[in-house]
């Protein structure tokens, strides 16, 4: 178990941002973490001027820019390694228009603290997030038994055991990084955290869910209600988006380890998403050919290769 004093890295991964977004992130962050580091994937020359002068005036700050937009997986293993080089003992990864509470680390660190003490393999830590749209704030996915449930933490209990969390917000040791391997470049964006947890899950480590850690994030482009037994907001992506949700779930059901449930669910999953934004979620045929190219490249990619996830270190 860690004693010293946590070092902890937040990631932010930026593209074309809304530079004030970046800026209240940075104002949060800094009384929270010791070094804040940009990896921004090719934003527009305005946007990265912008980003160079956030970061220039601390020494705590860094700032690199990717040629191009090589996604977000490669982005945050850019900026994993880079906390390496400055003896990280955790990093934070976030997305650059979410927003974390004032004592959103140190909820966390309490949570993974606590669970070390209990002799747990802690292997990430996230928050509990709430839509700045709507204020609905999100459960903890788990499988119990062979039902998978949106959970969240009872009253007295400050975590809830997840089967994975969404990168932003999620704090892991650099120790498990280099245990687990990184992220899967390949995958680009979408289902990237996903498949880390599942494979984190498979190396014997626990995710926890921190009750009292609270970020402010947003997921899709919008969100659209429908009633089915109750109401739900479905997050709506762009057409590109739908893409990379059919293919990189597929890649995942071909290589990732996963309960029999588990890959029953993302089936499900996918049949229910096709249905809903090619009946429901405009422009319908542009998103329905894009769903059918991922199912395509999916299914023709086939095992991704592991080299791009093993720590070289």
């Amino acid at each position: 178990m860690e004693k010293s004093i946590p070092h902890v890295c937040a990631i932010i991964v930026t593209f074309n941002p809304e530079i004030y977004r970046v800026e209240k992130v940075i104002g949060s962050l800094s009384r929270q973490v010791a070094d804040i580091i940009i990896i921004d994937n090719a934003s527009d020359t305005g946007r990265q001027a912008a980003l160079i002068q956030l970061t220039e005036a601390d020494d705590h700050r860094h700032l690199f820019i990717m040629g191009e937009n090589q996604g977000i997986a490669a982005a945050q293993n850019a900026g994993i390694r880079i906390s390496w080089l400055l003896n990280a003992s955790h990093v934070l990864l976030l997305d650059h228009d979410s927003l974390p509470a004032d004592d959103m680390v140190k909820q966390l660190l309490l949570v993974e603290s606590r669970q070390l003490m209990l002799h747990q393999q802690v292997g990430a830590v996230g928050p509990s997030c709430i839509d700045r749209r709507t204020l609905t704030r999100s459960g903890f996915v788990s499988k119990r038994g062979i039902l998978i449930r949106r959970e969240f933490p009872g009253p007295a209990a400050d975590c809830i055991e997840t089967d994975f969390l969404i990168a932003s917000g999620m704090l892991i040791r650099c120790r498990v990084l280099k245990d687990v391997g990184l992220m899967r470049d390949e995958l680009f964006i979408d289902q990237v955290d996903t498949e880390w947890c599942f494979r984190a899950a498979s190396r014997g480590y626990h995710l926890y869910g921190a009750s009292k850690a609270c970020l402010i994030h947003c997921l899709g482009d919008s969100i659209i209600r429908i009633w089915l037994g109750r109401w739900r907001e479905v997050p709506a992506h762009s057409p590109q988006r739908n893409y990379f949700i059919f293919r990189n779930t597929l890649l995942l059901l071909g290589c990732t380890p996963m309960s029999l449930t588990w890959r029953l669910a993302h089936i499900y999953r996918l049949m229910i998403f096709f249905l809903f934004f090619t009946l429901l979620a405009a422009p319908r045929w542009q998103r329905m050919k894009m769903m059918l190219l991922g199912v395509r490249d999916g299914f023709k990619a086939g095992r991704m290769p592991t080299s791009n996830s093993k720590s070289s270190d």
